[in-house]
């Protein structure tokens, strides 16, 4: 039994997809925001300083701080990587 396609089926078919997109959009807004990335900060640091202050670690401010930066790094550094990912992926497989 086959499915009939209408316009009314389609119209469905595209709205669905574009709610879906537009969702996918602010998953990607959110994943590359710099509020996102404060946040990130800020709770990396504040972790780092309580777990560093309570092993009993000399200066563990500077020590926090560092984490925190190297954390960053990493994050920033890992765009990078994705994007050369991906376009290595698209010119292997296509874009569909």
């Amino acid at each position: 039994m086959s499915k009939k396609i209408t316009l009314i089926s389609l119209k469905k078919e595209i709205d669905t997809i574009k709610s879906r997109n537009h969702f996918v959009e602010a998953e990607k807004s959110w994943e590359i925001s710099l509020y996102r990335k404060v946040c990130l900060v800020l709770i990396t640091f504040t972790a780092s300083l309580v777990v560093m202050y309570t092993i009993g670690i000399e200066d563990f401010w500077v020590w926090a701080f560092l984490a925190t930066f190297w954390y960053l790094l990493s994050t920033l550094s890992l765009n990078f990587l994705k994007k050369d990912y991906i376009e290595r992926y698209i010119k292997k497989w296509g874009t569909n």
